[in-house]
């Protein structure tokens, strides 16, 4: 393989590798730091409806939006060997992606209306999708790389994973946005100062979007 078909090659799969474990890695932990953000954004949830938020009313709620994670990703995984095998790859990538898009807006909507039902959802949608593309790119990269290439291939979707679980752990924090789930939910990239609200609100929706055309981008660079 020449020097710049191999640089291509890797550019590609590093594209990809964010695309699709953008959402994986930061939804998989965003959760575990801002605990008491989201106590304080359920107990308003309830007090607008007119209702009174006990202990075990919190226990049940966070403990339902906590682990649907893992009941979405369970089917997701079941799903994912029907669809790559039926209609492909690439097909696999940009429905789920869109999939996951719509689960980000609705995941955000949540919060920002105080809608404890559409996180829910969101969560669901979310978990469902990114099931299926982190099987969808392992068996893009093995099925597209040279043999001596397909283990560091390979290698970037973990790293990928890695760094996106770091960063939504990272903005969970009390310092950052733990205070703040409209913006943890709101915002994929590192804060910087006096950051609008008008940023932090649609930027989640925005990136969303860039990683679903990156994601389309670079299945037809591969396909190609």
């Amino acid at each position: 393989m020449r020097p710049l078909q191999k640089a291509k090659l890797i550019a590609t799969c590093v594209a990809l590798s964010y695309a699709c474990n953008l959402q994986y890695g930061y939804s998989s932990v965003y959760l575990n730091t801002p605990v008491e953000g989201f106590k304080t954004y359920l107990n308003e949830s309830l007090t607008r409806r007119g209702w009174l938020m006990t202990e075990d009313t919190y226990s049940w709620m966070w403990n339902l939006i906590l682990n649907i994670w893992f009941v979405g990703f369970f089917f997701g995984v079941w799903l994912s060997p029907f669809l790559n095998d039926r209609y492909g790859r690439k097909v696999g990538f940009i429905l789920m992606n869109t999939i996951s898009l719509l689960g980000s807006i609705t995941r955000y909507l949540g919060t920002l209306l105080y809608v404890p039902e559409l996180l829910f959802i969101g969560r669901i949608l979310v978990s469902i999708a990114t099931a299926v593309t982190y099987q969808s790119q392992i068996l893009y990269f093995q099925e597209c790389s040279p043999t001596k290439l397909r283990g560091s291939l390979s290698f970037f979707s973990d790293f990928s994973f890695s760094t996106m679980a770091l960063l939504g752990m990272s903005l969970g924090t009390k310092n950052v946005f733990g205070d703040h789930i409209s913006y943890l939910l709101g915002v994929m990239v590192i804060p910087y100062v006096n950051l609008q609200e008008s940023v932090a609100q649609w930027s989640s929706t925005s990136m969303a979007m860039c990683y679903t055309l990156g994601t389309m981008c670079g299945a037809f660079c591969i396909e190609r």
